[in-house]
């Protein structure tokens, strides 16, 4: 009986806890993005920790990812491009204009440009 005592004492005291930091869940910063003007977007995400930024930028739509990307400059947009499944990176490019998916593309590990541009090409024709 101990442990059952045990176990909802723990329960008790994590719930508040996830609680308080409900407001710092990827899911509640990409929200608190989108209510950003798009230019100020990229800025928010630098400002985080690598891994919560990496986290909130997938939270965000494929439209919204697509923005980010685009006012980025080249260099930090290719390093998050980099960072992304290859399947989300281009349903983000589908988003994006030609110029700048063209630019990011030619920026990325040859692995995965080729895989990309393999899913782009069965999506664009």
């Amino acid at each position: 009986m101990s442990a059952v005592n045990e176990r909802q004492e723990q329960q008790q005291v994590t719930l508040p806890a996830r609680a308080q930091f409900a407001e710092r869940l990827p899911a509640a910063a990409a929200r608190r993005i989108l209510k950003m003007a798009p230019d100020e977007r990229p800025a928010a995400l630098q400002a985080m920790p690598d891994g919560e930024s990496l986290a909130t930028f997938l939270e965000l739509r494929p439209d919204a990812q697509a923005s980010v990307l685009e006012h980025m400059d080249i260099g930090r947009a290719s390093r998050l491009a980099n960072r992304l499944p290859f399947n989300t990176l281009a349903r983000v490019l589908d988003n994006m204009d030609a110029h700048m998916r063209a630019d990011i593309v030619r920026n990325l590990r040859p692995l995965k440009r080729g895989r990309v541009e393999t899913v782009l090409a069965g999506r664009l024709q």
